[in-house]
């Protein structure tokens, strides 16, 4: 734990950003119990946090028992020495990410060349893509099946694409235009089917036929609409050539 201001600071799990992100300590409170018989003892801390990424406030508690402990050996004496054991817990609990998120949708305060760019420039998209992976984290396999049919052909248009076009039609017209390629034609294709597959025919797709599918859509999105911003960044910082070489 370190100082920042008046205030200590420590890593903690935000609820909101569901990953680990330095927190302010706002008020923190520590009860100990103690049997005297047996000597056995018990430590709990209560600590009320503000997430320093996105000011989200969240309760943590860190538990502590003298007979919960892991005997750790010096490699060097072979002496034997005990480590009490923390029990973390957080309120409210993190969600279940079923699904990790691709680093370039991450929040503002990680990558911000990534996630402002991104969400400034499809907003839209950003959002669609938002619910899609709530529906993967809440187990929803057809609405997210679904949602990934809407994402693409959201990102078709996107890409220029007229709205009133099948599916079929959509993709010959983004292979024509050499915006994917003959192998990714083939692999949304078989996106957009499952998709319709899920709204009309009944079919529930398993959790390995939902990672096949996203990886498919991850990856037309990172190329599409990610990578060429990152490599026209790239492109800035290379020294031209001088004298030919």
């Amino acid at each position: 734990m370190t100082d920042q201001g008046s205030r200590a600071v420590l890593r903690g799990h935000c609820p909101n950003c569901d990953a680990d992100r330095n927190a302010e300590v706002l008020a923190e409170d520590t009860l100990e119990e103690e049997d005297k018989a047996s000597g056995i003892w018990g430590r709990s801390t209560y600590s009320i946090l503000r997430c320093l990424g996105c000011d989200r406030r969240y309760i943590r508690l860190v538990q502590e028992c003298s007979e919960d402990t892991t005997v750790e050996v010096d490699p060097e004496t072979g002496e034997p020495s005990w480590a009490i054991n923390e029990q973390v817990t957080y309120w409210p609990s993190p969600p279940r990410a079923r699904r990790r998120r691709p680093a370039w949708l991450g929040f503002a305060s990680d990558y911000p060349e990534l996630s402002l760019g991104f969400a400034s420039d499809y907003p839209e998209l950003a959002t669609l893509l938002g619910e899609l992976y709530t529906a993967l984290d809440n187990g929803l396999q057809i609405l997210a099946t679904i949602g990934m049919r809407t994402v693409f052909d959201c990102a078709s248009q996107k890409l220029g694409t007229d709205p009133n076009q099948s599916f079929a039609e959509k993709l010959k017209e983004l292979t024509a235009r050499n915006k994917i390629g003959g192998e990714e034609k083939e692999m949304l294709s078989v996106l957009a089917d499952a998709g319709s597959a899920a709204a009309h025919r009944g079919w529930k797709p398993t959790e390995d036929d939902i990672g096949h599918l996203m990886d498919a859509l991850e990856n037309f999105l990172e190329r599409a609409f990610v990578l060429k911003h990152n490599l026209r960044r790239v492109k800035k910082n290379i020294p031209t050539r001088v004298g030919g070489h």
